[in-house]
């Protein structure tokens, strides 16, 4: 069972001295998505802490790239999980990876397909349709300390995505972009992934990686037309005086109530969670029998 060898993997990890690799580290529990030749994987030296995905079958992996098969083989060795036929928009309901959650997901250079030419208003659409509905299936996966990474172009027209503005529908924000040197990622090429020259590399020219947070309070309380994270503050700020003047006791004392109710309040949200993702299986069970179709 995926739990079962979950667990182990992390049992194995934790035995294990750390090891990093720019963002990345050998104690996260990594979710790949979209991957192509799957070399990525590669870069981390050692992948037991690692589900690599694609939507592509494995038959079409080593159709498609030369080196698709020793890859796929090297990665195995290495401890990693092979996913096929993953679709990057509906992840939380694919069988093994429905009950998972992941410090990192990670989808490098997302793409629609090629349908004529990048600045076309049409395509540009598609690209940030496929985007969107990632960061909604992704979102559901995340610890409360997990993140999302998106490696993507910077330069018109990839810059009309508009990543951090797709990402914020679904209450996510963005804590830092960091430049991608693809030499960081030793034994990483990246493809094309369609067409004649599916197996030739892209020109990448700047590009970035953007990392991702949940924002509980925006996707507990949030609407899209309130600054929410203000108005806490002010909140916070209101209650801080009112605290101090009823009470007489110091500012410390209500930091500690604060703490107090932060805890309570991210048990909820993992549970609320957790029902959540219970409700998605046995949505996913009655499809699966015939239910809602």
């Amino acid at each position: 069972m995926a739990d079962k060898s979950h667990f182990e993997n992390q049992k194995v990890i934790n035995e294990e001295e750390e090891k990093r690799i720019e963002h990345y580290s050998s104690y996260h529990q990594i979710l790949l998505v979209g991957e192509g030749d799957f070399s990525f994987s590669h870069s981390f030296g050692n992948a037991s802490n690692i589900v690599a995905s694609s939507l592509r079958s494995y038959d079409e992996v080593i159709k498609m790239y030369k080196n698709g098969q020793s890859n796929l083989e090297k990665l195995k060795s290495l401890g990693g999980s092979i996913l096929h036929g993953v679709d990057a928009t509906k992840m939380q309901r694919h069988c093994d990876l429905r009950t998972r959650n992941f410090d990192r997901i990670i989808y490098n250079f997302p793409h629609a397909g090629f349908y004529g030419s990048e600045d076309n208003n049409h395509l540009i659409q598609m690209h940030r349709n496929l985007v969107e509905s990632f960061f909604g299936s992704a979102k559901r996966m995340l610890p409360v300390d997990g993140q999302i990474h998106v490696t993507h172009k910077t330069t018109p027209p990839y810059d009309l995505w508009d990543l951090v503005g797709l990402a914020s529908k679904h209450s996510l924000f963005c804590i830092e972009c960091a430049e991608f040197k693809i030499e960081n990622y030793p034994g990483h090429n990246n493809k094309r992934g369609a067409g004649s020259k599916c197996d030739e590399p892209f020109h990448l020219g700047e590009c970035s990686t953007f990392k991702f947070i949940l924002s509980y309070i925006q996707e507990t309380f949030g609407r899209e037309d309130v600054d929410v994270e203000f108005s806490v503050r002010q909140a916070i700020q209101r209650g801080a005086l009112m605290f101090i003047a009823e009470t007489g006791r110091p500012s410390e004392d209500y930091l500690k109530v604060l703490d107090e109710l932060h805890f309570w309040s991210r048990s909820r949200i993992l549970g609320l969670k957790q029902k959540l993702q219970d409700l998605d299986q046995r949505v996913f069970e009655q499809q699966r029998m015939g239910y809602y179709l």
